[in-house]
This record gives C-alpha cells, sequence and structure tokens, in this order.
C-alpha cells in the first residue's frame, strides 16, 4: 500500500488523533462550543446559533432515521424517504452554517469556524453529526 492511500491516511490521522486524546467527534464538538460562546454576546448571533443548533439536531437525527431504515430492511420507499429527508435536513444544514458565518463577519469577528468544518458538503455534514451526536443528548 503506498502512503498516497486515502483509507490508510484516514487510519493513521484518527491513530494519531487517538493517542493524542484528541478524537474528531471532541475537537466538532469542542468547536461548536466555540461557536456558542461567541454568539451569546450578540443577540442577531444568538437566534441565528439558535437555528444552526436546531438544523444541526435535525440533521443527526435525519441520518439516524436512515441508517436504521437501511439496517432494518424497510420497503425502497420508507428508505427513499428517509434519505429525502436526510438530504432536505442537510441543505438546511449548509445553508445555517452560511448565514451563521456571514453574520459573524458582518458583526466583526472571526469566522475561522467555518474553514475548520469543511466548506464541502461531505465534512460539513461529518462535523454536524459529531456535534449534533452530542446535542441530542443534552
Amino acid at each position: 500500500m503506498s502512503s498516497e492511500d486515502p483509507f490508510l491516511k484516514e487510519m493513521w490521522q484518527r491513530r494519531s488523533e487517538e493517542e493524542s486524546g484528541e478524537s474528531p467527534e471532541k475537537k466538532s464538538f469542542e468547536l461548536w462550543v466555540e461557536i456558542q460562546g461567541k454568539s451569546e454576546k450578540n443577540k442577531d448571533l444568538q437566534e441565528a446559533c439558535a437555528d444552526l443548533k436546531e438544523s444541526i439536531i435535525r440533521y443527526y437525527k435525519s441520518v439516524v432515521r436512515l441508517e436504521r431504515a437501511e439496517g432494518q430492511s424497510f420497503e425502497k420507499e420508507d428508505i427513499e424517504r428517509a434519505d429525502h429527508d436526510r438530504r432536505i435536513a442537510h441543505e438546511a444544514l449548509i445553508d445555517k452554517l452560511n448565514f451563521l458565518s456571514r453574520e459573524f463577519a458582518n458583526a466583526g469577528l472571526d469566522n475561522h469556524w467555518r474553514k475548520e468544518i469543511g466548506l464541502d458538503r461531505d465534512t460539513a455534514g461529518i462535523w454536524s453529526y459529531n456535534v449534533g451526536e452530542f446535542l441530542s443528548k443534552e
């Protein structure tokens, strides 16, 4: 296997993170806490952050619902509906992330966190799933 193998790189990165005590899930949640903390100082940001929180939880639940539907061999229509709901929740989530990022910039606050989350759809979804797992337990 070459060092360019993406699976191998991911394994090495995860192992390094585990050894350092920084799991992706923990890092995701710590970034959420930072975003939420900075949002508390501005009324407009509080509202946008609350909307994002709802969207994160909705996305997390939609992914869990889809996984259950696929794992329990539901009818094809049930799986398609769960996937459709997940896609809609994902679209809303991306919109809320981008909106809050713009609001941070408009308020003169550093919105570096948007790049840390990931600008592509997949990494934003993974980050939101990780955060949603924590938030759904609150």
